[in-house]
């Protein structure tokens, strides 16, 4: 089982963007609280859930392809998020990548946070 990165009413940045219509509104940059989570029942993956729904009752497992219940819920993987007490390190890995761009977005909700 996958170790448990997220809690219901964690902060969260997202640190990849979707275009998928599909999966829940995903930014790059931006703030999100999680509302639910859920584990993959076959390999223990966690989805995280932002208060959207979705009219279907069965989904796939991104990791392991297994057909999981949604709860009627839209769900992404949760790596595609780091808990905004996290900041401090992801801003130096992006720097470390030269992604200075991302850094700054990090650093901008950092100093919003902080005041």
């Amino acid at each position: 089982m996958s170790d448990i990165k997220h809690k219901i009413g964690d902060k969260v940045v997202a640190i990849t963007t979707t275009e998928n219509t599909y999966s829940q509104p995903r930014i790059k940059g931006e703030v999100y609280i999680i509302k639910d989570v859920h584990f993959c029942s076959n390999c223990g993956a966690q989805y995280v859930n932002f208060g959207y729904d979705v009219k279907v009752s069965f989904g796939k497992c991104t990791t392991c392809d297994a057909s999981q219940p949604t709860r009627n819920l839209r769900w992404t993987p949760s790596n595609h998020y780091i808990n905004i007490c996290d900041i401090d390190l992801l801003m130096k890995s992006a720097i470390s990548k030269e992604d200075y761009e991302f850094a700054a977005i990090l650093r901008d909700i950092n100093n919003s946070i902080l005041t």
